[in-house]
């Protein structure tokens, strides 16, 4: 049993995730970095285990501290508070809803990585469904054009503060050059990223009589989906040897072929994989087949409830939206117990209201002059 406005209660909860973040992740964008406050320093450091400490080189993204994270995570932000803006009955909850989103949709943006503006893409339709069916079409109309002009105009100004905003965005989608793309470093010159050519491995060395030979390393950079295919590609390779029960849990690090040359071509030189960048992946490698489809089974029936309640617009389908961009921003991201546990706790709400929709019966309620009918909705209608 859940409140009656358990879901509003839900969304003014999680507003300060929304605006806490806003600022931490804004201030490093645009090159203040909180962690180098002292007070904050102080702050973290409450949390950290005996022995450890801040690195030098460390930074605060937000509470997630991950670009990933951020991404996937503030994606899920992003449609819950716009799916709650369109079918608010009240005028101001589609205000403040509509900002929330604006804000939410910034994080995702300066986090850089495309797995949230994917995620958001693929829930926009159903956000769309849910305006036509609200009960002021015109006011969820309106809100979806003002999310879309901040969200350009955000989309604007970031990338003119950082390229990738718009090459990890819209820039996926489009394989025209990058508008925002400043002029590229000369042949010969150092990187803008200090990172230098190892240029004595990338030729080939002989010894004198010809009889040894070096082998050519590839150039080191990202593969496709910033190494995403290759991971998967050679995670998938490991499950075909183990794919009853996989390998047990947090093992990949151990496992995966980290100095194969086609690595270094797809995930840079100094990338260590410790996770598939995928939960379903993970779930597959670390528990096999009997875990991912207990996995998929639970999915598929999360669904159900999800497009029920999409379908019906009622309140509910704010979390519902919510829990369909979990399920879309797995297939590009790992797990992390602040999404993991966010998401479950709303899942449990969404199945348990839906349930409880289920069980209702109708019932006839009788005054004294009047006859009506209270559907297993709770809604009332005169017979």
């Amino acid at each position: 049993e859940y409140p009656k406005k358990v879901i509003t209660y839900i969304m003014y909860a999680m507003m300060p995730v929304v605006y806490i973040n806003l600022y931490i992740m804004a201030m490093n964008f645009y090159g203040n970095d909180l962690l180098q406050k002292e007070w904050l320093q102080k702050l973290v450091s409450i949390a950290l285990p005996e022995g450890a400490s801040i690195g030098a080189n460390s930074q605060l993204l937000g509470t997630l501290n991950q670009w990933n994270y951020m991404s996937g995570m503030f994606a899920m932000m992003t449609v819950m508070y716009l799916a709650w803006a369109v079918i608010a009955k009240k005028w101001y909850e589609s205000v403040i809803g509509v900002i929330t989103a604006s804000a939410a949709v910034a994080i995702m943006l300066m986090a850089t990585s495309t797995n949230g503006f994917l995620t958001l893409v693929c829930v926009l339709p159903f956000i769309l469904w849910l305006a036509i069916k609200s009960i002021s079409k015109k006011r969820g109309v309106a809100v979806l054009l003002t999310f879309f002009v901040v969200m350009a105009a955000s989309l604007h100004t970031l990338s003119l503060q950082n390229e990738k905003v718009w090459a990890e965005s819209v820039g996926f989608f489009l394989s025209s050059n990058n508008p925002y793309s400043q002029e590229q470093p000369v042949e010969g010159t150092l990187e803008s990223n200090n990172e230098f050519s190892l240029s004595i491995f990338e030729h080939k060395v002989s010894a004198s009589d010809n009889a040894f030979e070096l082998p050519t390393l590839p150039e080191s950079a990202w593969g496709p989906g910033t190494g995403r295919i290759y991971i998967w590609k050679e995670t998938l390779e490991l499950v075909a040897d183990r794919p009853l029960f996989g390998y047990g849990l947090d093992s990949l690090v151990y496992h995966f072929p980290h100095y194969q040359l086609e690595a270094r071509a797809n995930m840079n030189e100094e990338t260590v994989v410790d996770k598939p960048h995928n939960v379903y992946v993970g779930v597959l490698f670390v528990t096999g087949i009997i875990g991912l489809l207990a996995l998929i089974v639970f999915a598929l029936y999360m669904c159900k409830d999800i497009f029920i309640n999409i379908k019906k617009g009622n309140d509910v389908s704010v979390l519902a939206i919510l829990c369909l961009a979990f399920l879309i921003q797995a297939l590009f991201n790992d797990t992390t117990p602040a999404i993991m546990c966010t998401f479950f706790i709303l899942a449990g709400i969404v199945l348990a209201k839906s349930n409880n929709l289920k069980q209702g019966t109708d019932c006839i309620v009788i005054d004294t002059s009047n006859v009506y009918m209270m559907k297993s909705d709770y809604t009332f209608k005169q017979i």
